[in-house]
């Protein structure tokens, strides 16, 4: 009986493991020495080089966890797209953050929803891009 019951538990383990695998994923996106932000609603894009900046968007992608929703299927619109450059200014990661489902993200052709009840903080985007379309 125990080696059934240690069967059965080493089965549910591994299940599990293949049901989470390639349906969360995070991002690392490292040091940024700048990030353009675009916004697909009105066409302003803002260029940022100021590290706090940086570092507070950067933190707040890297910080959730995203998971696997749906094929994009060549579907287009935006609410912001969101590179990060390199000191040499290549760029290290791109981003498209819709408004379907809530805030989600588009990357590498898939939808990626944020997990658990967390969000994109897009606060200080929009007031970044509200602050270039005043100037």
């Amino acid at each position: 009986m125990r080696k059934i019951t240690v069967f059965v538990l080493a089965l549910v383990c591994m299940l599990g493991l293949v049901a989470c695998t390639g349906k969360n994923m995070r991002f690392d996106i490292g040091v940024a020495n700048s990030i353009n932000i675009k916004s697909g609603l009105t066409g302003d894009e803002i260029n940022i080089t100021d590290k706090e900046i940086i570092q507070s968007i950067t933190q707040n992608i890297n910080s959730l966890r995203f998971e696997k929703t749906s094929e994009s299927d060549g579907k287009v619109g935006y609410v912001y797209m969101v590179k990060w450059f390199d000191a040499d200014g290549k760029q290290m990661e791109s981003i498209t953050i819709t408004e379907e489902n809530g805030y989600q993200i588009s990357y590498g052709g898939y939808f990626y929803k944020v997990g658990a009840d967390l969000c994109i903080d897009v606060t200080l985007i929009n007031k970044l891009i509200s602050t270039t379309a005043e100037d």
